[in-house]
């Protein structure tokens, strides 16, 4: 399965060559939920980067605003037989694409539409309290 997911570098990692064959370079992402409008609780997601899928990080640094196409790999892990089976997951990264410029502003959230004014009149003072109640309707039912 392939997966997208956009948001600001927050740290890009060196290169590391696990092996002869393996190398590796991670990055994390901050990212926001779809329902997190006010921007209040940022998800840090790290991704990895391995042997020629590394060149896709090449020109971007911290603060970069990026897509990044992505899968997830899983495996298991047991020391013996007699030991628990532990499960590991990565998210391997296979696309880096800048998702705006690097100087350009964010884009801004859409302020919400303002409220349909109420039929009802302001009530400014308490002498105006015996004037509101009069101008509201006789139904006016709160159901």
């Amino acid at each position: 399965m392939s997966y997208q997911i956009t948001g600001e570098i927050k740290t890009l990692s060196e290169v590391v060559a696990k092996t002869e064959k393996f190398t590796v370079q991670t990055v994390v992402l901050e990212t926001f939920g779809d329902n997190d409008r006010n921007r209040q609780y940022p998800q840090l997601i790290e991704l990895q980067a391995s042997n020629s899928n590394i060149e896709h990080l090449d020109g971007f640094k911290v603060g970069d605003e990026v897509t990044i196409s992505f899968d997830i790999r899983g495996r298991s892990w047991q020391r013996s037989p007699a030991d628990e089976v532990r499960y590991f997951n990565s998210l391997n990264l296979y696309r880096c694409e800048a998702s705006r410029v690097a100087n350009q502003p964010a884009p801004r959230a859409v302020a919400p539409k303002a409220p349909a004014k109420s039929a009802r009149p302001a009530l400014d003072s308490v002498d105006d309290s015996e004037s509101f109640i009069k101008s509201l309707p006789d139904n006016d039912l709160p159901f």
